[in-house]
């Protein structure tokens, strides 16, 4: 089992698609912490470290919704993207609406499941890109 505790960026306007990724992420057996912000400004705001952002911890992993309220996502996911702290933390985005538009830097795009099952099955590909990016900045530290 995993005893890693990991810090998980959730930036997603729904709160019912927060719980059911919480569920998909405890059914995946992962202790972690969420940190949520629930529209494009604060999303933002974390990216640049605005002061009531700039203590907290970088995330393991972000998962952003495609479709927020404010600010784009897109305009996020460019933010992301030039943000020198977020380089290299793995980037998945959640849409209810599938696109060919994916940026070069998201790792994986999911789309919205319509059943608990399926939502609940996101949490084992979620802890999959986590365990392959620590997997990877461990080989990183050895030189290999």
């Amino acid at each position: 089992m995993d005893v890693t505790s990991w810090r998980i960026l959730v930036i997603e306007d729904n709160p019912a698609d927060v719980g059911l990724l919480r569920m998909a992420l405890e059914g995946a057996g992962l202790k972690f912490e969420l940190i949520v912000l629930d529209d494009g400004a604060e999303a933002l705001a974390f990216v640049r470290r605005e002061p009531k952002y700039n203590s907290f911890p970088q995330p393991d992993l972000i998962v952003l919704d495609r479709f927020l309220p404010k600010n784009d996502s897109l305009e996020v996911l460019e933010a992301i993207g030039r943000s020198d702290a977020l380089k290299g933390v793995p980037l998945v985005t959640m849409t209810s609406m599938a696109s060919n538009d994916l940026p070069p830097h998201v790792d994986r795009e999911i789309l919205k499941p319509l059943t608990l099952q399926e939502y609940l099955n996101i949490g084992p590909v979620l802890k999959e890109i986590l365990l392959q990016h620590r997997q990877g900045k461990a080989w990183d530290a050895i030189g290999l």
